[in-house]
């Protein structure tokens, strides 16, 4: 029963922490809150759907380096990635036209 009780506290406080920060999402949060770490290795890891999350972030004047920490990347990499994204979309969107 103990263990129900710690798990359920654990749960609420990651809650929390994603309500009161725009820099964690509940699942970074409970990641934090119980000491995983999770590190992007690998490009493919992340989502277009991940990279359009860090523009809106940035448009939310976060730094690159605080995206970075959420993502588990260098804020180099987070910059590249959404500079690459961006010019994608670009050539896509002309590519259509």
């Amino acid at each position: 029963m103990r263990a129900a009780a710690v798990l359920n506290d654990v749960n609420w406080c990651a809650f929390a922490l994603a309500l009161i920060s725009p820099k964690y999402t509940v699942e970074r949060a409970l990641d934090y809150v119980c000491g995983v770490t999770t590190q992007h290795n690998n490009r493919c890891d992340l989502t277009d759907s991940d990279t359009e999350d860090m523009i809106k972030l940035r448009k939310q004047k976060i730094p690159y380096s605080e995206i970075g920490e959420i993502y588990g990347m260098d804020q180099s990499a987070v910059h590249r990635r959404v500079k690459k994204y961006k010019e994608r979309r670009s050539y896509d969107h002309i590519r259509k036209s």
